[in-house]
């Protein structure tokens, strides 16, 4: 419920109060990936570089708190670094998030990990 409340929020316009509310849900329940993926992928679209540094921080912890084995966790992780101008730690995390979803069977996830690391590879912005 709190991702979906925080997607309406931003589709009105009210992103802060929508990253306030993941924020406040990833800290209380920081074992819940998907409260965490979301403030993740949130923050790395911002236009602001701090917020996108700070995407970067929080989904690096996630992936350090599961121990590398979730690949949604992986995947958000390797937006907000590319998203933060990070391409080649971006490219990286993305492999291991296609090798992880690909052992566990995800297919879908490992195609859109595959297409996003095709585009991360694509980009030769310095």
């Amino acid at each position: 419920m709190v991702i979906e409340t925080a997607e309406a929020l931003r589709l009105q316009g009210r992103t802060p109060d929508a990253l306030r509310l993941l924020r406040a849900g990833s800290e209380r329940f920081p074992e819940n990936m998907t409260l965490t993926v979301g403030l993740v992928k949130m923050l790395a679209a911002s236009l602001v570089a701090a917020e996108r540094g700070e995407a970067v921080r929080v989904g690096e912890q996630a992936c350090q708190r599961t121990n590398f084995g979730n690949a949604l966790a992986l995947d958000a992780t390797a937006l907000a670094q590319f998203r933060a101008g990070q391409r080649t730690q971006a490219i990286e995390t993305a492999r291991r998030a296609l090798e992880l979803a690909t052992r566990q069977g995800l297919t879908a996830l490992a195609a859109e990990i595959r297409g996003s690391l095709h585009r991360y590879q694509a980009d030769n912005r310095p």
